[in-house]
């Protein structure tokens, strides 16, 4: 189970080998689903599952599958310090990594997104419904071993640090796509149309 006096580290282990338990479940939960699919001709498929794992950790999956889409996205929520945080995976280079979104990176969200919801749990559930797919891009490495890490999201642009210590990037704050400079913008097109880029799917196993 996450706790906050957890390390980076030991965040990042429970996380991956708890995530893939999960992954388990919903694998086995979509082929059901898809089987019926198929019996009944049915070609949409759009909903979050919320599951308590084996290791009580707060898992949601958000799925959205429908012709020519197949989009498939966890988190887990927890709580830190500055409040309610959320922790999604995705596989870069075969290797499983870590997003955190913290209370700091919603309450931006909230903002710059001018929602009308305003507790920390509905703001949540309002990015991820919202933003299933993302790509990452990373800086080159400074010094003291971190990387400045930019998400192109379909709501705007997701801007964190990430650090060789630990396999996690923590989004600090959130830029609407209404507001993006024309620099910023550039870098989302360029994001998008980078095929190196594209196996950046919020999913483990992906």
């Amino acid at each position: 189970m996450l706790v906050p006096a957890m390390t980076p580290l030991e965040i990042y282990k429970e996380i991956v080998e708890d995530g893939t338990s999960v992954l388990r479940t919903i694998t086995t939960k979509m082929h059901i689903q898809t089987l019926v699919m198929k019996r009944t001709n049915q070609f949409k498929w759009v909903e979050t599952l919320h599951l308590k794992s084996q290791r009580n950790n707060n898992w949601s999956v958000v799925i959205n599958i429908q012709p020519g889409m197949k989009d498939i996205n966890f988190y887990v929520k927890t709580d830190d310090k500055q409040g309610l945080t959320a922790y999604s995976v995705f596989m870069m280079q075969e290797i499983p990594m870590l997003i955190k979104y913290n209370a700091h990176f919603f309450k931006r969200y909230r903002e710059r997104m001018e929602l009308e919801e305003t507790k920390p749990d509905q703001v949540l559930k309002k990015f991820f419904k919202n933003n299933v797919r993302l790509t990452p891009a990373y800086s080159e490495k400074a010094d003291d071993g971190t990387m400045m890490a930019v998400v192109s999201l379909p709501d705007g642009l997701g801007l964190g640090r990430f650090s060789e210590s630990s396999p996690i990037t923590e989004m600090k704050t959130f830029i609407a796509h209404s507001t993006l400079n024309k620099g910023q913008r550039e870098l989302v097109k360029m994001l998008n149309e980078d095929e190196s880029y594209q196996e950046g799917i919020t999913m483990i196993g992906s």
